[in-house]
C-alpha cells in the first residue's frame, strides 16, 4: 500500500509538470461546453411544441383511421383534409414550413399481389 501511494504521487507530479497535460486538463471541459453551446444555438429555430401540419388528400376514406392513430400515439401532427392536386403541391410548399402533403389513393396498393399464398404447414 505504501509503494502504491509513492507511485501515485510520482505519476501526479510527473503529469502536472507536463504542459500538455495541464492544458488538456482545463481545455477539454471548456471545449465541450463551447461546442455544446454552439450546437444548442444552431439546433433549429422551430419551437419544440410546434406541430407539423399535414394535409391529407384521401380517396380511400381512411382519414378517420389516420386521425385516430395520431391521437392514440400522441404524434405531433395536425391533420387536415384537402382536395389539392399533386401538380399544385410544389407551389404551396415553397412558402410553407413544417408542412407536408399526403396522398392516399389506389396507387399505394398497385404492385401488391392479389392473392397471398402461404407455404405448406403454416
Amino acid at each position: 500500500m505504501r509503494n502504491t501511494m509513492k507511485v501515485a504521487k510520482w505519476e501526479i507530479k510527473r503529469n502536472l509538470k507536463n504542459k500538455s497535460f495541464v492544458i488538456g486538463l482545463f481545455l477539454t471541459p471548456i471545449l465541450m461546453v463551447v461546442f455544446g453551446f454552439l450546437g444548442n444555438l444552431m439546433g433549429g429555430d422551430t419551437p419544440d411544441n410546434e406541430n407539423a401540419k399535414i394535409y391529407v388528400h384521401d380517396e380511400l376514406n381512411t382519414f378517420a383511421n389516420l386521425e385516430a392513430m395520431v391521437e392514440q400515439y400522441k404524434l405531433p401532427f395536425e391533420l387536415e383534409k384537402t382536395n389539392i392536386q399533386e401538380a399544385d403541391v410544389e407551389k404551396k410548399l415553397k412558402d410553407a414550413e413544417n408542412t407536408a402533403y399526403f396522398f392516399i389513393d389506389n396507387r399505394a396498393f398497385n404492385g401488391f399481389p392479389k392473392e397471398v399464398s402461404h407455404p405448406q404447414g403454416m
